[in-house]
């Protein structure tokens, strides 16, 4: 089960919130832009600087960051979080919106199509954490396709923040 730990303060120190599941809003934990560290026990998460998984995003796997710096974040800037289940096969997101923001879904396995998860015409972004995924432009692996790789895009790093690449 994916874990993580907020703290207040650099170091490790300060209030302090254990999470393990999606929150919209640390404002509903009284800890919007407070958590200044965090000690990720299990899984990968994802973290943004707006509430509902908007602004700007960092990726953070199992490990200590003792800083906002190491979090990947301005200081005082994390208000929405959210866990990722495993990464360690093929792992792909697609988000709403560009720049990852928005409502995404996550993928471990080929989809033939987008209309069977809800998702059709919507991907703006995309994020490959594990693998090549070759993304097709219409249904059942039809019309243009793209291959995308954990190693690709702009600053290869599977990055891909719209959704033409």
């Amino acid at each position: 089960m994916a874990k993580i730990k907020l703290f207040q303060n650099s170091g490790y120190t300060g209030s302090e919130l254990d999470l393990t599941e999606s929150v919209e809003s640390l404002k509903n934990y009284g800890f919007n832009d407070k958590a200044t560290s965090c000690k990720i026990e299990d899984g990968t998460w994802l973290l943004y600087s707006d509430s509902d998984f908007h602004g700007d995003l960092s990726i953070l796997q199992k490990g200590n960051y003792d800083d906002s710096s190491a979090m990947g974040l301005k200081n005082d800037s994390l208000s929405s979080l959210r866990p990722l289940s495993d990464v360690s096969g093929p792992t792909i997101m697609f988000f709403k919106d560009g720049d990852y923001k928005g409502q995404s879904i996550t993928l471990y396995a080929a989809e033939s199509s987008f209309k069977n998860i809800n998702f059709n015409d919507e991907a703006s972004s995309i994020i490959v954490l594990n693998g090549t995924w070759r993304i097709y432009t219409d249904s059942n692996f039809k019309g243009d396709y793209w291959d995308l790789s954990s190693t690709g895009g702009d600053h290869k790093d599977g990055r891909y923040p719209h959704s033409s690449p």
